[in-house]
């Protein structure tokens, strides 16, 4: 079979999923912004920042929406897998159940804002940052824990000639994850492979879950940027033959275009940390699963540019006695804050997410091909 011939099946194979996680999403999120306008589940914008003052109140935490898109294709999916001869339901235990997780936490903060901007302080933020990561790095070592345990990073070094299985869609056939320079040392197994596995999953999840978290400052721009994610790492994990979890990444991207629907500019309602924390999980999770880890940061460059610009801004600030590098932090704020409008600033952003996500799809088809 060529390789347009597996393309063409796959295209067909995930296209139902991703079509269900974007209506799903659609008619949840509608009926959402009224039960969240109506009780008052609105966001607090910070003072200290760009002039969003129209934006105070607009409903938040509709990536509750989301996580319902991407629970309905994942149920699909393991049903349609429940009758055929592929059993891929771990590929989506991890990723579904990291992004459960996350998004629980990132549920609990946007309550705890919520109870602050009604109190004393009307900041619009919840957990300390201290908490925050703390305890987003117990839930990183649980689900590196979770995935060492049930035996996926030494799968990774399985020999390629294996047999290759069917599941009523394209080919799949677990390929050694040469994109993982360490596949070798999980293989290989033992108590250090374990806590370097387990670290590996503590930075790589904190990274993105809080690079995706720091990007949802603008409408559409973390869905945005999501839906050039997933899209990229499906590909990805398509090349590898990684077994369904393609399929999750394009419902995964399905899920957020259709929460895009309404959070595009202007935006109606926002995903909130319950969104963005819950699908930073989930394509932490499929990345760590996939072998593909070491291609996120180049998948996610805008998402570690993030990250990166808050990391280099508080630092500077401490050092410096109050001297800033950039206008304001994380990245895009310091756009807005040079007078470049939101809307363009968001167009600009997604433009660099394609291109990133298209490099990382360009680097896996040279390595692997």
């Amino acid at each position: 079979m060529s390789r347009l011939e597996d393309l063409a099946l796959i295209a067909i194979y995930s296209a139902p999923f991703a079509g269900i996680a974007f209506l799903v999403t659609v008619l949840l999120t509608r009926p959402l912004i009224g039960y969240l306008r109506d009780r008052q589940i609105g966001k607090a914008i910070r003072a200290d920042g760009p002039d969003h003052a129209a934006k105070s109140g607009t409903p938040t935490m509709g990536g509750l929406a989301i996580l319902g898109g991407l629970l309905a294709a994942a149920f699909l999916l393991w049903t349609f897998m429940s009758i055929t001869t592929y059993d891929g339901t771990p590929d989506l235990r991890f990723v579904v159940g990291a992004s459960l997780a996350f998004g629980a936490l990132g549920a609990l903060d946007d309550r705890a804002g919520l109870a602050r901007r009604r109190g004393d302080r009307a900041i619009g933020i919840g957990l300390t940052a201290r908490r925050m990561i703390s305890i987003q790095a117990l839930v990183a070592v649980a689900i590196g824990a979770w995935m060492w345990s049930a035996d996926v990073p030494q799968t990774l070094g399985i020999d390629p000639s294996a047999p290759v299985s069917r599941m009523g869609g394209p080919p799949i056939r677990a390929l050694p994850a040469a994109l993982d320079p360490l596949a070798h040392v999980w293989n290989e197994g033992g108590p250090v492979a374990a806590a370097a596995w387990i670290a590996l999953s503590v930075v790589l999840l904190l990274g993105i879950v809080n690079g995706v978290n720091l990007s949802d400052g603008l409408d559409g721009l973390a869905a945005g940027l999501l839906i050039a994610a997933f899209t990229a790492l499906g590909f990805v994990t398509t090349i590898e033959h990684r077994g369904p979890i393609y399929a999750l990444c394009f419902a995964a991207a399905g899920a957020c275009a259709g929460f895009l629907v309404y959070n595009r500019h202007p935006a109606r309602i926002f995903m909130g940390n319950v969104g963005s924390m819950g699908m930073g999980g989930a394509l932490g999770a499929a990345a760590l699963y996939s072998g593909a880890w070491l291609l996120l940061p180049i998948i996610g460059a805008v998402f570690v540019a993030e990250v990166l610009s808050d990391i280099i801004q508080i630092g500077y600030f401490k050092l410096s006695g109050g001297k800033r590098i950039f206008r304001m932090a994380p990245l895009h704020h310091h756009f807005e804050m040079g007078g470049m409008p939101e809307t363009t600033v968001v167009r600009r952003f997604w433009l660099a997410g394609a291109l990133a996500g298209a490099a990382g799809v360009a680097v896996a088809i040279a390595v692997i091909a």
